[in-house]
């Protein structure tokens, strides 16, 4: 199933290669995880707690991490136009908060742009280098790819323009909503 959100700055064969990418990767990992029984039905912060090969549980532990990030990624956006009004209690504007996520994207190569909750639920922007147990230790509200393959095919070397179209339609009131306990 296409995220029909999506469809607002990617075309409709670029969604289908990501989610494509997406699946490749949790195939990779169910590999793994019909060969390592224990590892059914256990959360990234269990794998990471047990006693695997060092070098299977680094591939394993990548495997989901970037398995999470676009699933994160793919419910990140929003075709809603309505501002979200929550933001100005940390930001001047959703603007000015588009605009900081925008610059963070843009010096960035590869990984995810990834909107944090942060304490009193602060909005925390933030890389897939600043975080590396990201997943086990927080918990990622928005996502935005910024490998090749999540822009390439419509966008070519112009990455400013996909980021820019990409984080005009997170739906920042993600941040807002009270998480479940």
């Amino acid at each position: 199933m296409i995220p029909e959100n999506m469809l607002y700055f990617l075309t409709e064969d670029s969604i289908k290669g990501h989610i494509e990418y997406m699946n490749t990767v949790f195939s990779r990992y169910m590999i793994y995880e019909k060969s390592i029984h224990e590892l059914k039905g256990k959360t990234l912060s269990q794998i990471v707690k047990m006693r695997l090969d060092k070098s299977d549980k680094e591939k394993i532990v990548a495997l989901l991490k970037e398995y999470y990030s676009h699933k994160t990624y793919f419910n990140s956006f929003s075709k809603n136009d309505k501002p979200c009004k929550e933001i100005k209690r940390f930001y001047s504007s959703e603007n000015d908060f588009c605009y900081r996520a925008v610059e963070r994207a843009r010096v960035e190569d590869g990984g995810f742009l990834y909107i944090l909750k942060g304490r009193k639920g602060s909005p925390v922007i933030a890389h897939t280098r600043d975080v590396p147990l990201l997943y086990i230790s927080y918990t990622p509200i928005l996502a935005l790819d910024l490998c090749e393959h999540a822009y390439f095919a419509d966008y070519g070397y112009n990455k400013d323009e996909y980021i820019r179209r990409a984080v005009s339609r997170l739906d920042i009131s993600k941040l807002f909503i009270p998480e479940s306990s």
